[in-house]
């Protein structure tokens, strides 16, 4: 998850910006724009979309992974590798 040093936005990886050691900037600061075309994964069809409309998306994508019984399952089991003190 990244936050843009800039306008503090938090939006997906693939939005952000390596600018330094552990600061980044969102796509939309970077190249000071307020809308950028992608290529949405499903349909594989380009879209433009605002900061707005990511940034809410990627809420929606964040809240619907923390809600999920699955991820909650994953990450209470205490001999899953991935989890620190288990590697």
């Amino acid at each position: 998850m990244g936050k843009c040093v800039k306008c503090e936005e938090f939006l997906p990886p693939h939005f952000m910006v390596d600018i330094d050691d552990d600061v980044q900037k969102c796509a939309f600061c970077h190249l000071d724009r307020t809308e950028v075309t992608t290529v949405n994964d499903e349909t594989k069809q380009e879209e433009k979309i605002t900061k707005k409309e990511a940034a809410k998306r990627y809420k929606i994508f964040l809240k619907r992974l923390q809600d999920s019984p699955k991820v909650a399952e994953i990450l209470s089991k205490k001999t899953a590798p991935y989890v620190k003190g288990n590697a």
